[in-house]
């Protein structure tokens, strides 16, 4: 599937969801001119995230990784950037799938320009 989009030269975007890269996803992605990783942290670890971002960036040369961080917002970071956006006020009512959507808002955005 990996080889398939960078064949085709076409956006890859991963939701890591927390986790972390495998050493075989990395090593198949690393290079992949549109690839754009988006993964999470706790709120408790919100420090953490540039770093995180970072060392994502540096393990498969994505073009940005993004990183949120709960009620802190999220950080972008890119070979030449990094951007923070802080979290509005919301009333949450459950976190199930709130990656996803933040991922489906995130394209949506890019799509739209």
């Amino acid at each position: 599937m990996i080889g398939a989009g960078q064949t085709a030269e076409v956006p890859i975007p991963l939701n890591l969801g927390g986790s972390d890269l495998s050493e075989s996803v990395a090593t198949a992605l690393r290079g992949h001119p549109h690839l754009l990783i988006q993964t999470n942290v706790d709120d408790v670890d919100h420090e953490e995230a540039p770093a995180q971002a970072r060392s994502l960036l540096a393990q498969t040369g994505a073009r940005w990784v993004i990183v949120t961080t709960g009620a802190f917002g999220a950080v972008a970071v890119s070979r030449s950037e990094q951007l923070s956006v802080p979290a509005f006020p919301v009333a949450v009512r459950h976190t199930h799938s709130a990656g996803a959507a933040f991922s489906g808002g995130l394209l949506y955005g890019l799509r739209a320009g």
